[in-house]
């Protein structure tokens, strides 16, 4: 293992890297390095874990990295790191985690990416990948984290065929300009506890199916163009902690089920079309630190049993 973490080592990699035949872990992070990642540590044949991240490494991806396979970890994030991800990474079978965001990475998401059948953890956030989400998604078996938000994807839905990654547990698209529907595959996802589609174009009702998923703990899907109404549904999320459907297209009344979403903390249906009363169930989630319903249509009074939620510390309602 050679490591150097925290540190205000600088300079570049030197290409005699790739002389460390034996050489397991390289783990120099949060460090000062700039310069290339040498194409010499394709050399190091046994290599498991790559973490450079937190640098301000520069140039490509090495395609050289296909030589080790035995790669698991290959941590990336936060450099200067241009070009397209190489395709070569598909030849490296045994990767777990793939995080290279934070760079200005371009391109598409490789093909090759499918063959990863132990890939558990992909992460691309904020780059310039400009491809639409592959189909060959439902190929990533073993996916239980993929983040892709903050890129340039100007064409695109998201493809059902993400929700026959049955392992995934975060799925993060936010601000990548998607269009289409919320596939409702995706609340069949039985792991699922963090879904972030917000700052897209996405447009429909919010799928029914929401109510089947129990696990989940962060829904966010603001900014986009959804409508319709809040559907009764989404009070079987009884561990719901962070609701965010703010900046959308939506109509009708907050239904009374949503009172069974008990853990909730963080409430956000700003800049609605939502008319009717504030429903007197609300005083049930006791849990609720912050509501806003600021610039939809609600009428009507306060009820006073609003006062039993001692946990508020924010309640907006102007522009009704």
């Amino acid at each position: 293992m050679l490591g150097i973490v925290e540190t205000s080592i600088s300079g570049s990699i030197p290409s005699t890297i790739g002389n460390l035949k034996k050489l397991q872990t390289l783990s120099i992070y949060t460090a000062l390095l700039s310069g290339p990642i040498p194409i010499e540590i394709g050399n190091c044949t046994k290599l498991e874990n790559i973490y450079l991240y937190e640098n301000s490494l520069s140039g490509s991806v090495p395609s050289s990295l296909q030589r080790l396979k035995n790669l698991k970890n290959l941590l990336l994030w936060q450099n200067s790191l241009v070009g397209v991800i190489p395709p070569e990474f598909g030849n490296c079978l045994q990767l777990v985690l793939i995080d290279i965001s934070m760079n200005s990475l371009t391109g598409v998401i490789p093909v090759t990416f499918g063959k990863l059948g132990s890939l558990q953890e992909l992460q691309l956030s904020m780059n310039q990948i400009s491809c639409s989400i592959p189909t060959q998604i439902e190929n990533y078996k073993s996916l239980t984290h993929i983040e892709l938000d903050n890129n340039e994807i100007t064409e695109g839905s998201i493809p059902s065929s993400v929700s026959k990654c049955q392992n995934l547990e975060a799925i993060d698209l936010s601000q990548d300009s998607l269009k289409g529907l919320i596939p409702k595959g995706l609340f069949n996802l039985k792991s699922l506890n963090k879904l972030l589609l917000l700052g897209n174009e996405l447009s429909n009702h919010l799928p029914l199916e929401i109510g089947k998923r129990s696990s989940l703990i962060r829904f966010r899907a603001n900014d986009n163009h959804l409508i319709g109404s809040i559907p009764r549904e989404i009070g079987k999320l009884t561990n719901l902690n962070f609701l965010d459907l703010g900046s959308n297209r939506l109509t009708g009344i907050i239904p009374l089920e949503i009172s069974g979403c008990q853990n909730l903390t963080f409430l956000d249906l700003h800049s609605n079309s939502i008319i009717g009363i504030l429903p007197a169930s609300l005083d049930k989630i006791v849990s609720l630190r912050l509501f806003d319903i600021s610039e939809n249509e609600i009428e009507g009074t306060l009820s006073p049993t609003l006062g039993s939620l001692v946990a508020l510390n924010k309640l907006v309602l102007p522009k009704n």
